[in-house]
Protein backbone atom coordinates (compact mmCIF):
# COMPACT_ATOMS: atom_id res chain seq x y z
CA UNK A 1 0.00 0.00 0.00
CA UNK A 2 1.68 3.00 -1.06
CA UNK A 3 0.86 6.77 0.82
CA UNK A 4 0.57 10.01 -0.71
CA UNK A 5 2.76 12.49 0.79
CA UNK A 6 1.15 15.74 1.27
CA UNK A 7 4.15 17.72 -0.50
CA UNK A 8 3.22 15.76 -3.77
CA UNK A 9 -0.74 16.55 -3.08
CA UNK A 10 -0.04 20.52 -2.57
CA UNK A 11 2.20 20.97 -6.12
CA UNK A 12 -0.75 20.94 -7.75
CA UNK A 13 -2.44 23.56 -5.51
CA UNK A 14 0.65 25.24 -5.26
CA UNK A 15 1.09 25.54 -9.02
CA UNK A 16 -2.30 26.99 -10.00
CA UNK A 17 -1.85 29.77 -7.44
CA UNK A 18 0.88 30.73 -9.06
CA UNK A 19 -0.32 30.46 -12.77
CA UNK A 20 -3.11 32.47 -11.34
CA UNK A 21 -1.57 34.93 -9.98
CA UNK A 22 0.81 35.34 -13.33
CA UNK A 23 -2.69 36.12 -14.92
CA UNK A 24 -3.41 38.59 -12.60
CA UNK A 25 -0.35 40.65 -12.83
CA UNK A 26 -0.48 40.29 -16.55
CA UNK A 27 -3.88 42.01 -16.54
CA UNK A 28 -3.15 44.50 -14.18
CA UNK A 29 0.44 45.37 -16.98
CA UNK A 30 -1.65 45.56 -19.74
CA UNK A 31 -4.73 48.25 -17.81
CA UNK A 32 -1.57 49.88 -16.44
CA UNK A 33 0.02 50.05 -19.79
CA UNK A 34 -3.05 51.46 -21.27
CA UNK A 35 -3.58 53.71 -18.54
CA UNK A 36 0.03 54.83 -18.91
CA UNK A 37 -0.44 55.74 -22.34
CA UNK A 38 -3.87 57.48 -21.94
CA UNK A 39 -1.27 59.60 -19.37
CA UNK A 40 0.95 60.30 -21.64
CA UNK A 41 -1.50 61.58 -24.56
CA UNK A 42 -2.87 63.87 -21.66
CA UNK A 43 0.41 65.32 -20.73
CA UNK A 44 0.94 66.13 -24.86
CA UNK A 45 -2.17 68.28 -24.73
CA UNK A 46 -1.44 69.99 -21.54
CA UNK A 47 1.87 70.50 -22.82
CA UNK A 48 0.26 72.25 -25.77
CA UNK A 49 -1.61 74.57 -23.78
CA UNK A 50 1.07 75.21 -21.37
CA UNK A 51 3.89 76.17 -23.96
CA UNK A 52 2.03 79.42 -25.39
CA UNK A 53 1.43 80.15 -21.74
CA UNK A 54 4.75 79.76 -20.44
CA UNK A 55 6.64 81.35 -22.74
CA UNK A 56 4.17 84.56 -21.96
CA UNK A 57 4.97 84.18 -18.13
CA UNK A 58 8.71 84.17 -18.79
CA UNK A 59 7.96 87.48 -20.73
CA UNK A 60 5.96 88.79 -17.68
CA UNK A 61 8.76 87.87 -15.16
CA UNK A 62 11.26 89.69 -13.44
CA UNK A 63 14.35 89.61 -15.12
CA UNK A 64 16.92 88.48 -12.97
CA UNK A 65 19.68 90.99 -11.46
CA UNK A 66 23.30 89.99 -10.92
CA UNK A 67 24.82 91.70 -7.86
CA UNK A 68 28.44 91.29 -7.53
CA UNK A 69 30.02 90.76 -4.46
CA UNK A 70 32.27 93.35 -4.95
CA UNK A 71 36.27 92.50 -3.13
CA UNK A 72 39.22 94.57 -3.01
CA UNK A 73 40.68 93.60 -6.92
CA UNK A 74 39.10 96.30 -8.76
CA UNK A 75 37.28 93.49 -10.47
CA UNK A 76 33.63 93.89 -11.86
CA UNK A 77 31.99 90.77 -12.03
CA UNK A 78 28.64 92.56 -13.64
CA UNK A 79 25.46 93.43 -12.24
CA UNK A 80 24.12 96.24 -10.67
CA UNK A 81 26.00 98.61 -8.32
CA UNK A 82 25.55 97.88 -4.50
CA UNK A 83 23.12 100.96 -4.91
CA UNK A 84 20.84 99.04 -6.70
CA UNK A 85 20.38 96.42 -4.26
CA UNK A 86 20.54 98.79 -1.07
CA UNK A 87 17.83 100.79 -2.17
CA UNK A 88 15.71 97.70 -2.86
CA UNK A 89 16.56 96.94 0.66
CA UNK A 90 15.55 100.26 2.09
CA UNK A 91 12.23 99.53 0.42
CA UNK A 92 11.84 96.03 1.66
CA UNK A 93 12.34 97.89 5.44
CA UNK A 94 10.11 100.79 5.14
CA UNK A 95 7.32 98.16 4.64
CA UNK A 96 8.88 95.79 7.04
CA UNK A 97 7.35 95.71 10.78
CA UNK A 98 10.11 95.03 12.59
CA UNK A 99 14.00 95.03 12.06
CA UNK A 100 15.62 92.13 9.38
CA UNK A 101 18.01 89.73 9.68
CA UNK A 102 20.65 89.73 6.71
CA UNK A 103 19.60 86.24 6.04
CA UNK A 104 15.61 87.28 5.58
CA UNK A 105 16.96 90.27 3.41
CA UNK A 106 19.06 88.29 1.61
CA UNK A 107 16.40 85.68 0.88
CA UNK A 108 13.64 88.02 -0.35
CA UNK A 109 15.86 89.65 -2.42
CA UNK A 110 16.67 86.28 -4.13
CA UNK A 111 12.47 85.65 -4.09
CA UNK A 112 12.62 89.14 -5.92
CA UNK A 113 15.03 88.25 -8.72
CA UNK A 114 18.69 89.38 -7.44
CA UNK A 115 21.07 86.84 -8.04
CA UNK A 116 24.09 86.87 -6.14
CA UNK A 117 27.92 86.07 -7.35
CA UNK A 118 29.27 86.17 -4.04
CA UNK A 119 31.14 83.60 -2.54
CA UNK A 120 29.65 84.42 0.73
CA UNK A 121 26.22 86.89 0.02
CA UNK A 122 25.13 87.33 3.39
CA UNK A 123 28.32 88.98 4.27
CA UNK A 124 28.16 90.93 0.89
CA UNK A 125 25.05 92.45 1.44
CA UNK A 126 25.81 93.25 5.33
CA UNK A 127 29.13 94.86 4.32
CA UNK A 128 26.85 96.89 1.87
CA UNK A 129 24.71 97.50 4.78
CA UNK A 130 27.21 98.66 7.13
CA UNK A 131 28.95 101.13 4.42
CA UNK A 132 25.07 102.70 3.95
CA UNK A 133 25.13 104.48 8.00
CA UNK A 134 23.01 107.25 7.02
CA UNK A 135 20.62 105.01 6.18
CA UNK A 136 20.55 102.10 7.75
CA UNK A 137 21.37 100.79 11.77
CA UNK A 138 21.84 97.61 12.97
CA UNK A 139 19.59 96.89 15.86
CA UNK A 140 22.17 94.49 18.29
CA UNK A 141 19.79 91.47 19.07
CA UNK A 142 16.95 92.75 15.86
CA UNK A 143 18.61 93.46 12.84
CA UNK A 144 18.71 95.85 10.52
CA UNK A 145 16.67 98.65 10.09
CA UNK A 146 16.40 101.94 8.79
CA UNK A 147 17.79 105.03 10.60
CA UNK A 148 15.18 107.21 9.89
CA UNK A 149 12.49 104.90 11.39
CA UNK A 150 11.95 104.41 15.15
CA UNK A 151 12.02 100.63 16.49
CA UNK A 152 11.61 101.44 20.39
CA UNK A 153 11.44 97.82 21.36
CA UNK A 154 15.45 97.87 20.20
CA UNK A 155 16.09 101.45 21.87
CA UNK A 156 16.81 102.92 18.47
CA UNK A 157 15.19 106.76 17.90
CA UNK A 158 15.59 108.19 14.75
CA UNK A 159 15.98 111.41 16.42
CA UNK A 160 19.14 111.08 18.46
CA UNK A 161 20.63 108.55 15.73
CA UNK A 162 23.79 109.16 15.18
CA UNK A 163 26.29 107.52 12.78
CA UNK A 164 28.99 105.81 14.01
CA UNK A 165 32.53 106.65 13.12
CA UNK A 166 33.70 104.11 10.53
CA UNK A 167 36.40 102.94 13.40
CA UNK A 168 33.33 102.34 15.82
CA UNK A 169 31.23 100.06 13.61
CA UNK A 170 30.92 96.75 15.64
CA UNK A 171 30.48 93.70 12.89
CA UNK A 172 27.53 91.29 14.30
CA UNK A 173 28.41 87.78 14.04
CA UNK A 174 27.14 85.62 11.06
CA UNK A 175 23.92 84.71 11.52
Amino acid sequence: MHTKNTRDTDMPNEYAALKARKKELEKDNRRLAKQIRANEKEIQDIDKVMGPVEELAKKMAPQKTNVSGGGSSGRSRGGPKPAVVLSEVEHILENAEHPMSRSELLEILVNKGFEFRSTNPANALGTAIKRAKETFVSIPKFGYWLARRDYPAGNHYAATYQPAEDNEIELEPLH
